[in-house]
């Protein structure tokens, strides 16, 4: 009982003060709830959690067919480790489930999916004008349910940025590419977030992402959300969106945690 107890006190300790022998506790900077990559890394030797669930659902028309999809997330966890001040490692993944209904037949598929492991390295940070520049590069691993996992490794580059408007707010923005195997083309993808403090420990954010290839009409989505941070290294989020095609139907909202544990 005694060890338990102690195991117990020292988790604790992890999440509560988790800085030994230090005087400041570096600011908890998450990649979710929004789409939005952060511009910045996690400080060295410290390795951060961040996990949620999600639900999402799709109606559309397709070559004259109806199809409504129902997916859920379940632990879609990013796990992110200081490697040096300005350079991060990353890996992380899901178990996704989804029912979809074409013309009132339903098809089922589930199991481990977009397991992806990759880097970010911050080229400029705490700066006046451009505040935070980060470049990233991940890969999708061709592992996972048969059924979902990609045909080949999919790797994916972005510029992340960031600019401080105010003391309580900040523009951030993301562009890359990436490789879809399953489609062997290359879809361009871009968001644009806005962060607002509201409180000491509240924060809430307004944001539009979307991806394209080629020619074709990019598919736009809306989101927002807010965060609250229960100590200096736990947070809580939730956030919901939608798309902005008007020739579909779809809606989504997920809940998440995210937990660092510092050197």
């Amino acid at each position: 009982m005694k060890k338990k107890i102690n195991f117990i006190c020292l988790l604790i300790g992890f999440v509560y003060s988790p800085i030994f022998g230090q005087t400041t506790i570096p600011e908890l900077i998450t990649d979710r709830p929004d789409v939005t990559e952060s511009a910045v890394t996690v400080p060295t030797g410290s390795f951060q959690v961040e996990t949620g669930f999600s639900f999402q659902q799709q109606k559309y028309t397709e070559f004259g067919e109806s199809i409504e999809n129902r997916s859920v997330s379940l632990f879609s966890t990013l796990f992110r480790y200081g490697v040096f001040e300005n350079l991060e490692f990353r890996f992380g993944g899901e178990y996704f489930s989804n029912k979809s209904y074409i013309n009132q037949i339903s098809y089922s598929v589930h199991g481990a999916n977009d397991l992806m492991i990759g880097s970010k390295f911050v080229v400029r940070k705490d700066e006046k004008l451009l505040t935070n520049f980060a470049l990233m590069f991940e890969t999708t691993l061709p592992f996972g349910a048969e059924e979902l996992k990609p045909q080949k490794f999919e790797p994916k580059f972005m510029i992340l940025a960031e600019q401080e408007l105010t003391e309580i707010s900040s523009l951030s923005g993301n562009l890359g590419i990436e490789y879809a195997s399953d489609q062997d083309n290359y879809l361009v993808d871009y968001s644009l977030s806005l962060g607002l403090d509201v409180a000491e420990r509240i924060g809430v954010f307004a944001e539009i992402f979307g991806q394209t290839r080629n020619a074709l009409i990019p598919e736009n989505f809306f989101d927002c959300g807010i965060t609250y941070l229960q100590t200096n290294n736990l947070q809580v989020d939730f956030s919901i969106g939608t798309t902005l095609l008007k020739s579909k139907t779809e809606w989504f909202a997920g809940v998440g945690i995210s937990i660092r544990f510092m050197k």
